[in-house]
């Protein structure tokens, strides 16, 4: 691998390793999972992706590492 490489799953690495992206992951997750495969409208669906989202940020430390 180059530097470019590592530099790049560093940063990839460093993000995982904060809440709020797992926060913006289970928030896409939820809204695109209920909006297709729950058959509900996107006010629904985002509804339901805030809780998720919620739920993440109120569990998780500001700091997973």
């Amino acid at each position: 691998m180059n530097s470019e490489e590592n530099k790049l799953i560093a940063y990839f690495l460093d993000r995982m390793g904060e809440a709020s992206t797992w926060q913006g992951l289970g928030f896409f997750l939820a809204l695109v999972g209920v909006k297709w495969m729950g058959g509900m409208d996107w006010g629904a669906a985002a509804a339901a992706g805030g809780l998720v989202s919620g739920l993440i940020k109120t569990l998780l430390p500001d700091s997973v590492k």
